[in-house]
């Protein structure tokens, strides 16, 4: 009863030494040989079947991808790559008509380009920004220069004018008809503090009587 799974000729073909070697030893009789122990362990190893095993040389490594990118070979799950004579050819091909024109371009204009030297430019210490820094300066000194002079009031809530201390509420004899003011607790500042201030109540209208206005204005 033949137990194999396969034919003769696949054996042959799979290259099992005993199957290929039925054939030949009913061509070739035997050689008289001195019995040994020697041989027949030869023997017994070689009548051992062989399975056929690959080429580890000619083997592509194994490299997993989601997609393919072009002139790989996709198999589910996994792309081999070209082989290496396969690379060197392409290497001498002209590139594609794609890689022209326009859009070749375009593309290329947004690859990655190393910048060199201009990666080491620091903002803070160069000459464009002390310009910029020292016309800034300069325009809030004189800024500053402007508000002065525009001062109604000086740091002690007296008008600079006249130098009077005039309430809030415009009447010339008021002590003090509002509450302590937070800055300075003058209790003649209204709504903001008049320490340093630009301006001043030109008038105030009482509802149901006279509108009182300021003598001191321009």
């Amino acid at each position: 009863m033949d137990l194999y799974p396969c034919s003769t000729n696949e054996l042959k073909a799979l290259g099992y030494k005993d199957v290929s070697r039925a054939k030949l030893a009913a061509l070739i009789p035997d050689p008289v040989i001195a019995p040994s122990i020697a041989p027949s362990l030869k023997d017994d190893v070689d009548r051992k079947p062989e399975y056929p095993k690959p080429d580890t040389s000619q083997t592509i490594p194994f490299q997993p991808r989601h997609l393919a990118p072009p002139g790989l070979h996709p198999v589910p799950g996994r792309v081999f790559p070209v082989p290496p004579a396969a690379v060197i050819l392409m290497k001498l091909l002209p590139p594609p008509i794609c890689f022209q024109g326009r859009a070749a371009k375009a593309l290329k204009s947004l690859q990655f380009a190393n910048p060199g030297k201009q990666t080491e430019f620091a903002p803070e210490t160069s000459k464009r920004e002390k310009r910029r820094l020292q016309t800034k300066s300069a325009a809030s000194n004189s800024g500053q220069t402007a508000a002065s002079k525009n001062k109604v009031y000086d740091s002690n809530g007296i008008l600079i004018c006249n130098g009077m201390d005039l309430c809030d509420c415009l009447d010339e004899d008021c002590l003090g008809c509002f509450y302590s003011c937070k800055k300075c607790g003058s209790n003649k500042c209204g709504v903001e503090c008049r320490c340093d201030r630009k301006w001043l109540y030109e008038q105030i209208e009482v509802e149901g009587g006279d509108t009182i206005r300021n003598k001191h204005v321009g």
